[in-house]
C-alpha cells in the first residue's frame, strides 16, 4: 500500500492514539462532510492537501460505481444501505447511510470515493429488511463466476484477483429469509461462501480500492437481456441440501442404499433426490451439479452430473413402486 504523501492515511491506520492523531481525524471528517455537502448543493471548496490528490484520475472507476448503481436502480433494487469501514480497528459506519434511494447514493459517489482514497473500505447492500428480486453470492472463482453470468442474469464484481461477488436477479421479489435459504442451496453446491449467507449480507461496489486485499474492485459484467432471471427453489430442497442435516448416520430411504454415503458424490446425490421429489426441473439440476463438480476438479463435470439424476430418477422411482 502506497502511503508516500498521505499523512491522514498513515497516522489512521499506524498512528497511535494521540492529540495529533484526533486533530487529523477532526479534520479528515470536516474534509468529508465538505465534500458530501458539495456535492448535493453547497459548494465548499476542498482544502488544498485534498484537491491536490482528488482528481478523478481513474475514469474508469468513476463510471464504473455510478453505472453499476445505476443498473441496480432500472432493475428494481432502488434503496440501498451504505456501510464504510475505516480507522486502525475497522469499524462499520452505517449510521445515517441506511435505506438511500439510489439517487441519493448517486450524489454521494464522489464522497465515498474521497472517504476510499483516504483508505476507507466501502459496502452496500440492498436495503435491510426489505423484499428484493436479487440473490448475493460471495468469493465465487473466475470460472464458477462466469458460469452463473452464461446462465442467469447477474452482476460480476472482482473484488481481488480471481474472486468474485456476483449479485444474481430473481424473478420474484424476495424476502430476507428467502434470500438466505437460495444462498443456502447454492452454497450446498460449492458456490459461494457460507460466511455470508445471511440474506442482507454487504458487498463491495466496484471502481474503489479493496483496501483489505490491497487491490481494485472491478465491474467485469452486468446482466444479459437475453439470459433467464434467476427461479427461487425454496425451502423444500434445502432440507435435502447437502451440507443439512448433521446427524448420526441412518438408513437410508431409497431401496438398495444402507447407510448415508459422506462421500461429495454421496451428498450430490442426496441433494438430487431431495430436489427431484420436490418436482423440480431434472435439467436444472444436472446443470447445477455440473457446476459443482466442475468446482470440485471432477472430470467430465456433465457426464457425471447425467449419472447422478438419472440414478436419482431411477432410485426415487423404484421406491415409489416398491
Amino acid at each position: 500500500m502506497d502511503q508516500e504523501g498521505d499523512l491522514n492515511h498513515t497516522v489512521l491506520r499506524k498512528g497511535p492514539e494521540s492529540k495529533i492523531n484526533r486533530i487529523v481525524v477532526k479534520q479528515r471528517i470536516a474534509s468529508s462532510e465538505a465534500i458530501l455537502e458539495g456535492n448535493i448543493g453547497l459548494v465548499i471548496p476542498l482544502p488544498p492537501c485534498i484537491q491536490s490528490e482528488f482528481h478523478f484520475t481513474e475514469e474508469g472507476g468513476k463510471i464504473n460505481m455510478e453505472r453499476f448503481f445505476e443498473e441496480l436502480a432500472r432493475a428494481g433494487i432502488d434503496h440501498l444501505d451504505l456501510a464504510i469501514c475505516r480507522g486502525p480497528e475497522r469499524k462499520f459506519q452505517l449510521r445515517n447511510l441506511a435505506g438511500l434511494s439510489v439517487e441519493k447514493v448517486l450524489r454521494r459517489c464522489r464522497w465515498l470515493r474521497w472517504e476510499n482514497r483516504q483508505g476507507a473500505d466501502i459496502y452496500f447492500r440492498p436495503a435491510k429488511h426489505l423484499a428484493w428480486p436479487i440473490i448475493f453470492l460471495d468469493d465465487l472463482t473466475g470460472d464458477q463466476a462466469a458460469e452463473m453470468a452464461r446462465n442467469f442474469q447477474c452482476w460480476l464484481i472482482e473484488t481481488s484477483p480471481g474472486r468474485h461477488h456476483v449479485w444474481i436477479l430473481a424473478d420474484r421479489r424476495l424476502e430476507v429469509r428467502e434470500r438466505f435459504l437460495e444462498q443456502k442451496n447454492f452454497i450446498s453446491q460449492g458456490l459461494g461462501d457460507p460466511g455470508s449467507a445471511s440474506g442482507d449480507h454487504l458487498g463491495r461496489p466496484p471502481g474503489l480500492r479493496n483496501w483489505k486485499r490491497g487491490t481494485w474492485v472491478d465491474h467485469i459484467s452486468s446482466p444479459g437481456p437475453d439470459l433467464p432471471l434467476f427461479h427461487p427453489v425454496g425451502a423444500r430442497v434445502l432440507r435435502s441440501t447437502p451440507d443439512e442435516p448433521k446427524k448420526a448416520p441412518r438408513k437410508n430411504r431409497e431401496k438398495g442404499v444402507k447407510n448415508v454415503d459422506s462421500s461429495e458424490s454421496g451428498k450430490e446425490f442426496g441433494w438430487t433426490c431431495g430436489w427431484l421429489r420436490a418436482g423440480l426441473d431434472p435439467r436444472e439440476a444436472i446443470r447445477r451439479l455440473a457446476i459443482r463438480a466442475a468446482g470440485r476438479g471432477k472430470s467430465s463435470p456433465e457426464v457425471y452430473a447425467t449419472r447422478t439424476v438419472e440414478a436419482a430418477l431411477h432410485a426415487i422411482t423404484h421406491s415409489r413402486t416398491s
